[in-house]
């Protein structure tokens, strides 16, 4: 039986890039940035000044004082945007470690085929005492 070997892949060559080319595009995400920046800006600004009415808020346990609309929107979107992104974050590190585990088991196994495909094919006693000296059984 013949082992089948792995053919050597040739590194994939980049692309040069055009200095001019790069620069461009360089600049040309600068302005994105900064047009979404200064968007960003003015629809906050817009908002907070159509939702300036004074709203009291009643919690289980008390309420607060007169604040400004936009100001409880903002902060319940933030409170619930950090909620979100505590449990989709624990689902996610649930999920490397489950990844990380199935990694390990992975690797355990691919050298025990490697150990096993390295015993001698004779069934003689010599044969026998070698193949349990490589798996560990006595």
């Amino acid at each position: 039986m013949t082992r089948m070997t792995r053919k050597a892949r040739k590194p994939i060559a980049k692309p040069q890039r055009d200095a001019a080319r790069s620069g461009l595009m360089s600049t040309f995400r600068r302005v994105l940035v900064l047009l979404l920046f200064v968007g960003l800006l003015v629809v906050g600004w817009r908002f907070a000044h159509q939702n300036e009415s004074a709203v009291s808020v009643h919690y289980l346990f008390g309420q607060t004082s007169a604040v400004a609309l936009w100001k409880v929107i903002g902060l319940s979107s933030t409170a619930g945007a950090v909620c979100v992104g505590v449990v989709m974050g624990w689902a996610l590190l649930r999920a490397r470690f489950e990844a990380r585990g199935y990694r390990k088991k992975m690797l355990a196994f691919e050298s025990e085929v490697h150990q096993l495909r390295h015993l001698p094919v004779a069934v003689g006693k010599k044969a026998r005492k070698k193949a349990r000296e490589v798996t560990g059984e006595y």
